[in-house]
C-alpha cells in the first residue's frame, strides 16, 4: 500500500475525528476502510472490470486509489485463493490504517 493512500488516510480522518473519542472514530475509520477494501478486491477476484468498481467509488479517491492497487493484485482461480487474497487486502489496509494513526506499530 503506496504512500498516497497514507496521505488520503489521513485526509479522511481529519475530517471524521475529532479530539474526543478519537481512539473509537480511528477504529470506526479503519473498519469502514477495510470493509471496502476487502469488498473492491471480491469484486476484482470475481472478474468484475476495474472500470465497473472505478465507476462505484466515482468520488473517493480513497478507494479509487485503493480499486488501482487492489487490480495490481493477481486474480486467483480457486475460491480458496480468492477468499485469502480478499481477506488479506483488507487486512493489510486495516494495519496500514492504524499504523498511520498511531494505534498499532510493526515491532
Amino acid at each position: 500500500i503506496n504512500i498516497m493512500i497514507k496521505k488520503l488516510l489521513l485526509t479522511a480522518a481529519l475530517l471524521a475525528v475529532t479530539s474526543t473519542a478519537k481512539a473509537d472514530r480511528v477504529n470506526d475509520l479503519c473498519n469502514l476502510v477495510s470493509k471496502n477494501a476487502s469488498k473492491i478486491m471480491e469484486l476484482r477476484q470475481s472478474g468484475t472490470t476495474m472500470k465497473e468498481v472505478l465507476d462505484l467509488v466515482k468520488g473517493s479517491e480513497l478507494f479509487k486509489r485503493l480499486t488501482v492497487e487492489a487490480y495490481s493484485k493477481p486474480k486467483y482461480l480457486s475460491d480458496s485463493d480468492k477468499v485469502q487474497a480478499t481477506a488479506a487486502f483488507g487486512n493489510s489496509v486495516r494495519l496500514v490504517c492504524l499504523e498511520t494513526f498511531g494505534k498499532v506499530s510493526r515491532s
